[in-house]
């Protein structure tokens, strides 16, 4: 009789009715979880009562096995896990533990049995069919959707193309992911589930897709840093300059939690460039090089002053950016004249603009000098140049080039792709000088040299005479 008192001041004691039941068991799970967790000094006295009320029910005991499992205690995990089966073949909450401790131990194979064991003992179980496709997301995201595809059939209303798309994300499968997103109303994605539908479009290159997730998404969580980024960002890719700086600036100034990257400025400095804001695209640009040092900058510095007008401070940092090469590319020398054809369109001043036009002739003169595959591209420019620096081809400045072009073309084994428009520009510009200087026979010769290239020229035609 006393012994019989004792049991039941015990389970008082500790919170539990003698008489519990299948169903009331949670609260009593809560208490001896904390127990656990918190390894207090009546612990296993705890633990003992509470598996001698629920000795018959196996997701009670399923739950002291998570409560240790929680703990980090594997052992005890284990037992009850093992415990709360035996006790109850389809408590599947025990057989998705013992997989669990499997994944603990990074074997895929033996957890994903636990799981399925999981599914054919308490099929109406959703944690089964999640777990068992977790193991599968990463090396198979296919297999893994499969097994969700059999939780909609008893759970309709899981959100089984969310799940799915996720997997197909952490897979980086973007396309994937992109279209079993597409399956589910925006209104019902959280804010992590935007991120990574946005994201999955961007990586994909479906930028209008990108946008348009993250632009909803910025409606419903306004200080993402995330989906700023990504309205920023495609924006960009879509030329759109004004929007991409301002959602750059809500990236940066009115996001929460937002790690910022050298990309972002560089972004930046993009977007204020495509904006003809060359001061703030200089300004980004140094700051995305105070996060990470990369020579590429110094050239994008020097496109914006170039752009600007500003040929000494462009000059300087084209300078910088050559000089932190060890082997200059034909490409460097093309910008290099590049920004004095800029900045000779932009002045007035006769005297100026033919030095700046005179200086991007000399580069391409060391272009070919350095590269002798580019002969007949550094002759055509050299050409192109000298005639704006005579335009009324009084002078005959470019006749020495085109000349020198056509023999290029003309010497070569097998035409290249560009060869016919160099000797349409050859010809038409010859002819044009000979008309000019009065030698109507050479430019008729010239104008039907250009006929045999270009039989439909209606210059050709007309001084020709030809109908």
């Amino acid at each position: 009789m006393k012994a019989i008192k004792y049991v039941v001041a015990g389970a008082l004691l500790f919170g539990w009715s003698a008489t519990a039941t299948a169903q009331d068991y949670k609260s009593d799970l809560n208490v001896v979880t904390k127990a656990i967790q918190a390894k207090s000094a009546d612990m296993k006295e705890q633990v003992k009562n509470y598996s001698k009320n629920y000795k018959k029910n196996g997701p009670a005991l399923a739950g002291l096995a998570r409560a240790f499992y929680e703990a980090k205690d594997t052992a005890n995990a284990k037992k009850w896990a093992e415990e709360a089966i035996s006790r109850d073949k389809s408590c599947g909450d025990g057989y998705i533990l013992l997989g669990d401790l499997e994944v603990l131990k990074d074997d895929g194979g033996a957890a994903a049995s636990w799981y399925q064991n999981a599914i054919t003992m308490d099929p109406k179980n959703p944690k089964g069919y999640i777990k068992y496709a977790s193991i599968y997301r990463g090396r198979s995201p296919e297999e893994a959707v499969k097994k969700l595809e059999a939780l909609r059939q008893i759970m309709p209303d899981y959100p089984v193309d969310a799940e799915a798309a996720h997997f197909f994300y952490g897979a980086r499968k973007y396309d994937k992911a992109l279209e079993y997103y597409g399956k589910v109303n925006m209104d019902v994605l959280e804010d992590n589930q935007l991120r990574e539908y946005a994201l999955a479009g961007y990586f994909s290159g479906n930028n209008d897709k990108s946008l348009e997730v993250s632009t909803f998404g910025n409606k419903k969580f306004p200080r993402d840093a995330v989906l700023n980024r990504m309205t920023f960002y495609n924006s960009l890719a879509k030329k759109d300059y004004p929007t991409a700086i301002t959602f750059a600036d809500k990236l940066i100034n009115a996001s929460d939690s937002a790690k910022l990257i050298a990309r972002d400025y560089t972004n930046y400095g993009h977007a204020y460039m495509g904006d003809k804001q060359y001061d703030n695209a200089v300004s980004m640009f140094r700051k995305s090089m105070e996060m990470e040092e990369d020579h590429e900058l110094h050239k994008l510095i020097s496109d914006a002053y170039s752009e600007k007008g500003d040929i000494d401070n462009a000059l300087e940092a084209y300078n910088t950016y050559v000089s932190k090469k060890a082997n200059p590319t034909s490409g460097d020398y093309m910008s290099l004249a590049a920004i004095y054809t800029n900045a000779a369109e932009k002045v007035g001043d006769v005297s100026t603009k033919e030095k700046y036009l005179k200086k991007a002739d000399d580069v391409y003169a060391q272009l070919i000098q350095k590269n002798p595959d580019y002969e007949a591209y550094g002759t055509y420019m050299r050409a192109t140049i000298n005639g704006q620096m005579d335009p009324d081809f009084s002078k005959g400045l470019s006749k020495p080039y085109w000349e020198k072009l056509i023999n290029i073309v003309n010497g070569h084994a097998t035409k290249g792709s560009n060869d016919t428009g160099y000797l349409k520009a050859a010809y038409y510009n010859l002819g044009a000088i000979a008309y000019t200087a009065g030698n109507k026979d050479t430019g008729d010769g010239y104008m039907r040299q250009l006929l045999e290239v270009d039989p439909d020229n209606e210059t050709a035609k007309s001084m020709l005479g030809i109908q």
